[in-house]
């Protein structure tokens, strides 16, 4: 293997890395938030474009955030969009999705700490049929419905608020 494409993938896996612990490190600033019912981990891995999701175990014990990022820095046009709304920098995007998945989490928190797991698969069944209807719309009708306003809301305002912090 050439020496140079051994150096490529050292260079990626070390990205990989430090964005792991920095959104770790950011995660553990809003963990408390959570409550201690919930314990919460993040996991950065590549991908072709920029993508969060967040996945909740059976018993309602942890929760993962799953973070992707791009090989080659492919903005979508959903990206751009939140970029220029917020007024963002592209190297601010994982922390953005960081905090909108946690915004997620929070939003069905409720449900998990009263361990009623009725309510939360009606809620979710909810969100699938509203997301179903705006993925038949334009691609901005997503982003537009109002769970993933209140989730950008609340990434902006935790972005905002890290940036006060650092001074």
């Amino acid at each position: 293997m050439p020496i140079s494409l051994l150096q490529h993938w050292r260079v990626r896996r070390l990205k990989l890395r430090v964005w792991n612990r920095r959104l770790q490190e950011r995660l553990r600033g809003i963990a408390s938030e959570f409550g201690s019912s919930v314990e919460c981990s993040v996991h950065v891995r590549w991908g072709p474009f920029y993508g969060g999701s967040m996945t909740v175990d059976r018993r309602f014990r942890r929760a993962k955030i799953l973070i992707q990022l791009p090989y080659d820095g492919y903005l979508t046009a959903n990206e751009r969009q939140v970029l220029h709304r917020y007024s963002l920098l592209k190297t601010m995007l994982p922390y953005f999705i960081l905090y909108h998945e946690a915004a997620h989490l929070l939003e069905i928190m409720p449900y998990i700490d009263s361990a009623d797991l009725d309510g939360l698969k009606r809620h979710v069944a909810s969100h699938r049929r509203l997301a179903a209807e705006a993925a038949t719309a334009s691609s901005s009708a997503y982003r537009e419905l109002a769970f993933e306003e209140a989730a950008d809301r609340y990434a902006y305002r935790m972005i905002m608020k890290n940036r006060e912090h650092a001074g």
